[in-house]
């Protein structure tokens, strides 16, 4: 039986890429997919826009002044850490700097939860040994706070996100994301929910209330990365439904964003809108 009572923020999660209507021979600089994405989620009635850093870390100055003069505003940002800041290979000091750069400028165009995935360069080195595995994960540990104090500065959530084996092999489960997030207890670091890798490791729902105390954000998306509502109606259309009763069980009452992998973006956005305000 259905307990879902409240009513959540939702958001869509801009691709990247090429994704606009367009001239094949027009070039699409990062202004262009930063603003018609964000323009193409208000439009169909969303709450807010997400996006990835490299969306907005890519612009120039000047395209990035332009993008918040235009009103361009990104509630939540993820795959903050980009591959070739590699935690095993790259010095904190090197990483602290684009932290700080990244974070300055996601506080500037309304960015206020981050979203750490970026399973790349998570990924411990395979074959280590377990004394340098201990000192990495250290390391690890250090970065993250560096980024809550940094994110605090702002006011900025920074949400570590558990991803399924095939992209980390660092931190997959909602219940070890937690354990971490209270292993470093920070303030501004927080937990994210993914629906879709919970599905794909086959983590039950039911953790979502064992760590409510810490979820910021929850990403959503049907089992196969499809966006919400592909197979509403059908047998195995009940992922979504089930999730929206978990979160209402566990008391969550933040934002929910789609993160799917979209064939179509302008044309789907509509029934994703639909979809996810009936169902969340």
């Amino acid at each position: 039986m259905s307990v879902r009572q409240i009513k959540h923020r939702i958001g869509v999660c801009v691709p990247g890429g090429s994704f606009m209507p367009q001239d094949k021979n027009r070039i699409v600089t990062p202004y262009d997919q930063c603003f018609f994405g964000w323009e193409a989620c208000m439009n169909a009635g969303f709450d807010f826009a997400e996006t990835a850093f490299g969306v907005f870390m890519s612009m120039s100055d000047e395209e990035y002044k332009r993008a918040v003069k235009d009103g361009v505003r990104f509630e939540c940002a993820n795959s903050f850490l980009p591959g070739e800041y590699a935690l095993a290979k790259t010095e904190l000091p090197v990483i602290r700097e684009y932290v700080e750069r990244a974070l300055d400028r996601a506080a500037g165009i309304g960015v206020d939860t981050v979203v750490f995935g970026s399973g790349r360069a998570r990924s411990l080195p395979d074959g280590i040994g377990y004394s340098e595995r201990s000192a990495l994960l250290c390391k690890y540990y250090e970065f993250i706070r560096i980024c809550g104090d940094i994110a605090a500065s702002y006011g900025i959530k920074f949400a570590l996100e558990p991803l399924n084996p095939a992209e980390t092999n660092f931190m997959f489960t909602t219940i070890e994301g937690h354990a971490i997030a209270s292993h470093v207890r920070h303030p501004a670091v927080k937990l994210l929910a993914d629906i879709y890798h919970m599905s794909k490791q086959n983590e039950p729902l039911t953790n979502i209330p064992l760590v409510a105390d810490q979820l910021a954000h929850v990403h959503v998306s049907e089992f196969d990365r499809s966006f919400p509502g592909a197979y509403d109606g059908a047998e195995k259309g009940e992922l979504l439904p089930n999730a929206a009763d978990a979160l209402s069980r566990a008391g969550y009452c933040g934002r929910v964003s789609c993160e799917a992998v979209y064939k179509d973006y302008h044309a789907e956005l509509p029934r994703i809108y639909e979809y996810m305000r009936r169902v969340f």
